[in-house]
């Protein structure tokens, strides 16, 4: 009898559940070389055809089941990183677990996934490819194609279901638009914002004014508005938006309103052609202005430079000394208003005629000597210059001279009182420190009486000693601490721009003491009226690829305007210098945390104009810094290796040198 056995593999010698021996009796199957040894029937438990079987166990019908399963059913707030699985109750035929027999379903819509099988545990990762969606129901299908090892299938489809969490909230983004600047009189601005939620809806918007004048923001809760009312100044207005679940973002916008208008002016008193007389003649005006409102009323006599008299209050008046003017006769009084801007308007004249008693001429002049330092001396640093002088009624003021340059003035002597006969002790502190050393220096002084009389003292010639300046040489510019488009020339003293943006800082920075420079304009450039140049100092670290006051770290002088700017902020401060050969004047003071200008014009006699303080609370260390915003822009920096073209302010270093602080 040939009978094929049916084993289940080339290397697997137990009978497969189709041999056609499985259960095939006792009689035919007796092992002939062992007598009487009792027939066993095949029943596929047997390890190869050969041996005994010991037992006769059914085959296996027994359909697999799902043991558990992740997540478990129904269940919520499941992450969207899960890979559902499932364990079985027996070892599967890998074959049949396939992306067809094991799925994911999102409503009717299948998702993607990759079906693994192994120890008993199928896993469908549905993160590659597209993963699972927050806050959304899924089901998942395991069918009747799965078998085990045996061919059983799975009894029917087994299902269950799960929720993914729900996403975090991502807050919404608020954008106020670009900065604005307006001129007066238009004095309204649109703001037209935008305001977006990735992760939901924008529930409410909302502008707000958080620094500034006064303004009428027209509808705040609208993205585009509109705000009205304002007035010279800087303005910062915020837009902020809520989403549906609570968060807010802000973004705000800066508006600067510039004045560019000039007040209007007028005398008021006295009238023209009146004769006026005596010490309190009252003299008045009337001034207006639409934009940023009047500062104050300087009233001139005979075109003179300086006022014989000022008020910032309206209405604008001051007394007049008439005696003091010389000689009797016609005079012609004007007023010039300034309005907050800077903006400056001169009135018309008015012709007054002066008529007082004249008394009869002091014809003696003065009498004045130097008391130090003495004629052939040798002297170094700051010395005291001191003269002596008299007048047969008074004198009223001493000017002391350096080479005939005037280096100081004293009004008042060492008397009780000022306009004193005398003799008395009049000084000045001179500092010969950065002078050449063995250079010869010829003193003078002159003294002035009421009368006009003027006696120069005898000259005396001192010699400033060999000594450099102080812990080193004065500094220049460094070209390597400057913004690209930054051009130096004539020993790294000169810069300029060609038309382009950018600053530079010195080679010597200071954090204690007092320091002075000079800054000369050497070319306004393209036009006067866009002299985007900018005196000043910078921190370490400040941004110079910009004017200088563009950031935190630079503070600058604006040479078209005369406002003063840091952290992009424009400030009201002095006139504007947009004139070639014009001389800056910085004055550091370290010890005092402050920054103050001076001015000089073409042709200006000594002293120069003193501005005030610009800038206030400097900390750290502070480096001499120029800047500009294009227009080919030339200057030449002083710090010391010169003389300078204004007296150096008391105390302060002639110039900057030394090394770093």
């Amino acid at each position: 009898l040939a009978v094929t056995p049916g084993f289940v593999s080339a290397t697997d010698f137990h009978l497969a559940a189709s041999s056609p021996l499985i259960n095939m009796g006792f009689a035919p199957l007796v092992l002939p070389s062992v007598p009487g040894f009792p027939a066993i029937p095949f029943n596929g438990s047997a390890p190869d055809i050969g041996y005994a079987e010991t037992g006769s166990t059914a085959p296996d019908t027994t359909p697999p089941t799902v043991v558990s399963v992740t997540p478990t059913n129904a269940s919520t707030g499941v992450a969207i990183t899960v890979n559902p699985t499932a364990n079985f109750s027996e070892a599967l035929n890998g074959t049949t677990v396939t992306s067809a027999s094991a799925y994911i379903m999102q409503g009717a819509t299948a998702v993607q996934a990759a079906v693994t099988y192994s120890n008993n545990t199928v896993v469908l990762d549905p993160t590659n490819p597209t993963g699972l969606l927050p806050n959304t129901a899924y089901t998942v299908t395991l069918t009747t194609a799965i078998k085990d090892l045996a061919g059983n299938s799975l009894a029917s489809n087994y299902t269950f279901t799960f929720t993914t969490a729900v996403a975090a909230n991502t807050p919404p983004t608020a954008n106020a638009g670009v900065d604005q600047t307006i001129t007066l009189p238009t004095n309204s601005a649109t703001m037209a914002g935008i305001a977006t939620d990735p992760g939901g809806a924008v529930a409410s918007t909302t502008w707000s004014k958080v620094s500034g004048p006064t303004a009428t923001i027209t509808t705040p809760s609208s993205l585009t508005t509109t705000i009205t009312g304002l007035v010279y100044g800087n303005y910062v207005f915020r837009l902020t938006a809520v989403d549906n679940n609570g968060a807010s973002a802000t973004d705000d916008m800066n508006v600067v309103v510039r004045d560019t208008t000039a007040p209007t002016v007028s005398i008021t008193a006295p009238i023209a052609a009146s004769t006026v007389t005596g010490i309190n003649v009252p003299v008045s005006a009337n001034a207006a202005d639409s934009g940023s409102g009047v500062g104050h009323v300087d009233f001139i006599l005979d075109g003179a430079v300086n006022p014989i008299g000022t008020d910032a209050t309206s209405p604008y008046s001051i007394v007049w000394n008439t005696t003091s003017v010389l000689p009797n006769g016609n005079h012609t009084i004007t007023a010039k208003a300034y309005d907050l801007a800077g903006n400056v308007t001169t009135s018309s004249g008015v012709v007054v005629n002066v008529q007082n008693i004249i008394p009869a001429p002091d014809s003696i002049p003065p009498t004045v000597s130097i008391t130090a330092p003495t004629n052939g001396t040798n002297v170094t640093g700051s010395i005291n210059f001191i003269a002596s002088a008299g007048d047969n009624i008074a004198v009223t003021q001493v000017k002391f001279y350096v080479n005939n340059v005037l280096i100081d003035t004293d009004s008042c002597g060492s008397g009780p009182t000022c306009n004193e006969q005398g003799p008395y002790q009049y000084l000045t502190a001179w500092n010969t420190t950065g002078l050449a050393g063995g250079s010869s220096h010829v003193l003078t002084v002159k003294a002035y009486d009421a009368a006009g009389n003027v006696t120069t003292s005898t000259a005396v010639t001192v010699t400033v000693g060999a000594v450099p300046p102080p812990n080193g040489t004065f500094t220049t510019w460094n070209p390597a601490d400057k913004g690209g488009n930054v051009i130096l020339s004539n020993g790294n003293l000169t810069e300029g721009d060609n038309g382009l943006k950018g600053s530079v800082r010195a080679k010597v920075g200071k954090s204690s003491g007092k320091w002075y420079w000079e800054i000369r304009v050497d070319s306004v450039g393209v036009s006067s009226s866009d002299f985007n140049f900018y005196p000043g100092v910078a921190k370490p670290g400040a941004g110079l690829n910009n004017y200088l006051g563009s950031n935190a770290g630079g503070y600058g002088y604006w040479g078209e305007y005369g406002d003063k700017r840091n952290a992009g902020k424009i400030i009201p401060y002095g006139p504007s210098f947009a004139t070639n050969n014009t001389i800056i004047g910085v004055a550091l003071d370290m010890d005092a945390k402050t920054l103050k200008y001076y001015k000089k014009n073409p042709g200006q006699a000594l002293p120069c104009t003193d501005l005030g303080v610009a800038f206030t609370g400097l900390s750290g260390t502070i480096y001499p810094a120029a800047g500009q915003f294009g227009g080919d822009v030339k200057v030449t920096a002083n710090f010391g290796a010169s003389p300078f073209a204004c007296t150096v302010p008391a105390g302060y270093n002639a110039g900057v040198y030394g090394v770093t602080q």
